[in-house]
């Protein structure tokens, strides 16, 4: 480790590898990532399993805002795919949505099944684990940390 590594926490370094994400990383933030890219591997990971998670339960969410909540979650899942593969030098992976037409007409087929059965709109739901809901008005906040102060 670098004495510029041991000079930030490692809160601040999830929030490097979360800057790398979004394309708004700093190049003194790339430099600490470079650094140390064990870490940043681990960071990303954990990154990648949370909003994979995140949207495996958002797709079983029923209401208005479903789509939303998994545009965006598909949205953060390519982001974190794309960061992987920069990370290690591989090409851009397919983006989230286009793996997953199929699944998206089958949920909405289901739905409507449900919904013309009950004679209503199914209710929305927030169901999830831990008290923590993919409806929360910040679908991505869990997925933006990561267990890396565990590895590191």
């Amino acid at each position: 480790m670098t004495s510029a590594l041991s000079s930030i926490s490692d809160w601040e370094f999830e929030q490097y590898v979360q800057a790398e994400v979004d394309g708004e990383a700093t190049p003194e933030q790339l430099a600490i990532l470079e650094a140390d890219r064990v870490a940043w591997r681990s960071a990303l990971a954990g990154l990648r399993r949370d909003a994979e998670e995140h949207l495996e339960r958002a797709r079983s969410i029923r209401g208005e805002e479903r789509a939303q909540v998994v545009a965006d979650l598909e949205s953060e899942v390519d982001r974190i795919a794309a960061a992987w593969a920069r990370h290690n030098g591989q090409p851009p992976p397919p983006s989230a949505s286009s793996r997953a037409p199929k699944q998206a007409r089958r949920e909405r087929d289901d739905r409507e099944d449900t919904e013309r059965e009950s004679g209503s709109p199914a209710p929305a739901t927030t169901a999830g684990s831990g008290g923590t809901s993919p409806t929360s008005s910040s679908p991505h906040r869990k997925a933006r940390t990561c267990a890396c102060s565990a590895t590191r």
